[in-house]
Parts: structure tokens; sequence; C-alpha cells
């Protein structure tokens, strides 16, 4: 199962300095995860979060999108734990209402 890991970027770039790493690290523990930036500050004057949420998303190939931020500091066990939970048949929250 290939999850997808999604961050707008507007130039906030110490803030994504501090962050990248742990997202490329906690997709290191459990592949394969697909990290998708978007860095809307160099196309645009002005920033869009929802745009910039969208185009992330239509990059993505994963079979679940998780949508982050630039400030997000992942654990190294996050993918690894939502592998877990995402592969169990009794999770309710994923059944339709």
């Amino acid at each position: 199962m290939l999850l997808s890991y999604c961050v707008p970027n507007f130039r906030r770039d110490a803030d994504l300095a501090r962050s990248w790493p742990t997202a490329v690290a906690a997709a290191a523990v459990s592949p394969p995860v697909e990290l998708v930036l978007v860095d809307y500050a160099q196309d645009h004057s002005h920033f869009h979060m929802a745009h910039a949420r969208n185009v992330s998303i239509r990059r993505a190939n994963g079979d679940y999108i998780l949508i982050g931020s630039t400030d997000f500091l992942l654990a190294p066990s996050l993918f690894a734990h939502l592998r877990e939970l995402l592969s169990q048949p009794t999770a309710l929250w994923l059944q339709p209402a």
C-alpha cells in the first residue's frame, strides 16, 4: 500500500528545513511512502492553501493521501503506525456511514 504525504509550502523554508527531514526519516521506516512537496511561492505572488493542497493531491499516486504542513515534525513511526491501522479489517472509521 502506497501512502502519499503531501505538503504545500509558501515561503516557509525555515520550517521546511526542520520538518522535511522528519518526513524523509519516517518514510524510510515504513516504505513505500511518496513525499509530495508543492512549493507554491515559486509560481504565485499570493497563496491559496486550498489550491496548493489540491495540486498536491492531484500529483499524489498513493492509495491513501495525508495532508501535512511545513511545521509538522513527524515521529519516525508515523507511517508504520498508520499502515498498521489501515490494515486492520475492523477499523470502523474506514467503513462507510
